[in-house]
């Protein structure tokens, strides 16, 4: 039986107030038993990250006074 490689997933967010960052940590939280996860704040991203790495993008940012 083959054994799946487990994929790597990037979590980056921005929060102003703290309310995305909850909501990133939730996410990182919940995926972490399913997927390799690295998880950072957009201002503390290395500059040697290599994007190649992973195979899908979580990016969250607040959303401020929006209409649907």
């Amino acid at each position: 039986m083959e054994v799946a490689a487990i994929k790597r997933i990037l979590i980056v967010y921005f929060s102003g107030a703290g309310s995305t960052k909850t909501v990133a940590e939730k996410i990182h939280t919940n995926i972490q038993t399913q997927f390799d996860t690295d998880f950072y704040a957009v201002e503390d991203i290395p500059s040697t990250l290599n994007l190649n790495r992973y195979h899908g993008f979580v990016i969250g940012y607040p959303v401020i006074h929006t209409h649907p």
